[in-house]
């Protein structure tokens, strides 16, 4: 991590905060997802995905996905992963954070339908984990606009203490 924030501070590499504030692990998935050499630090990696041939916005949309993937997979019921999956004729097996890494693999999580399926409590509980306050506005309302704003939010703008704007 230390050469790649030393060339981005030289300005040799704008690197997406997305894939600068993943893990090693998570890069390692998105090379793989997109068939490319999985070998490497993380500023390797992160090289590789921006040089590949693939679009810079899919790269970053799946990695956007991976990091909503982890903040929920707690929240998430194995059944309903394994409907969802089912829906999508892909395997069943595996942990929950491995049935939703699958659906992200083949392009079929919908983020707004499995946080639409969330009581609000865990609405509540994700919207304050990732933007740092609870929602202000009242439940039924609060649930629509949380599942809103949680499915386009930078997630990770509760580390860097930045917070988006609202919507």
């Amino acid at each position: 991590m230390d050469a790649l924030n030393v060339a981005r501070r030289h300005g040799k590499i704008e690197v997406p905060a997305p894939l600068a504030e993943m893990s090693a692990s998570d890069l390692r998935f998105l090379c793989e997802m997109y068939r490319i050499p999985r070998g490497g630090s993380k500023t390797d990696l992160i090289q590789r995905l921006l040089a590949s041939e693939y679009p810079v916005p899919d790269i970053l949309m799946r990695a956007r996905e991976l990091q909503l993937g982890d903040r929920i997979v707690p929240y998430l019921h194995k059944e309903d992963l394994e409907d969802r999956l089912e829906e999508a004729s892909l395997p069943v097996s595996g942990s929950r954070k491995e049935q939703v890494r699958r659906l992200i693999e083949n392009r079929s999580l919908n983020a707004r339908a499995i946080l639409s399926d969330l009581p609000p409590t865990s609405i509540t509980d994700l919207y304050h984990s990732i933007l740092g306050r609870v929602p202000t506005i009242s439940t039924g309302i609060m649930t629509t606009s949380s599942i809103e704003v949680l499915s386009i939010a930078p997630l990770t703008t509760r580390r860097s203490g930045r917070r988006p704007p609202l919507p």
